[in-house]
């Protein structure tokens, strides 16, 4: 089961003789003049996000203005897949299999108002409890500021049916599952931390995720 882009400078010689070519440069100059004109007064084109600089040091976690203090009892992992900046293993509760739950940090995504809705209903969308809209209803949605940082939190428990990705890996769905983010915005990319995994497990964890969140610092 898997869980988880010349400056081209170009010298035209005049001589004395070429009177004519002058004089037509002179006419065309002013157009050219209009046209860089215009090309200087376009906004400029804005790239992706750059992927930021994860650092742990102890179990201090930073990612982007943020730091938190990671518990202990939360070792990180030493693999992880391309988007997870990082992971740390959650110790599972009795009866739930090991290496099954884990706090996440996602990124980058280039941020706007509109991303962190559309990923709020994309992660209800991975869940087979009536629409998208419906789980939302459902879901425990909290919106609230750390450090002078806006961050929106989402959590559910359900059938898991994961991401279109997952899906079309042949993921089976699983019922009794758990998932639990603080998604912020900052410097152009949607951070996203998560814990997600079997429902008693995570049910061990999240106070400790929420507290995490809250209590969050700026970087140092």
């Amino acid at each position: 089961m898997r869980f988880l882009i010349s400056f081209v400078f170009v010298l035209f010689a005049c001589q004395p003789d070429q009177q004519a070519t002058t004089q037509q440069a002179a006419q065309t100059q002013p157009a050219r003049s209009a046209a860089a004109t215009r090309a200087a007064t376009r906004p400029a084109s804005t790239g992706p996000a750059a992927k930021p600089v994860v650092t742990l040091t102890g179990n201090t976690l930073r990612a982007g203005p943020l730091q938190y203090a990671v518990p202990s009892l939360w070792p990180r992992r030493q693999e992880q897949k391309e988007q997870q900046l990082a992971a740390f293993d959650l110790p599972p509760a009795a009866g739930d299999p090991k290496n099954r739950s884990a706090l996440v940090l996602f990124g980058p995504q280039v941020a706007s108002g509109a991303n962190t809705q559309q990923r709020l209903r994309r992660l209800a969308a991975s869940f087979t409890d009536g629409t998208a809209d419906d789980v939302l209803k459902q879901a425990k949605v909290e919106r609230f500021e750390v450090g002078g940082v806006a961050i929106t939190t989402f959590d559910f428990t359900g059938t898991f049916r994961g991401g279109k990705i997952m899906q079309n890996e042949g993921f089976t769905p699983v019922s009794n599952y758990r998932v639990a983010v603080a998604m912020y915005e900052a410097d152009g990319i949607l951070y996203q931390l998560r814990i997600a995994g079997p429902a008693a497990t995570i049910a061990m964890h999240v106070d400790a995720f929420n507290q995490m969140v809250r209590t969050a610092a700026r970087a140092q």
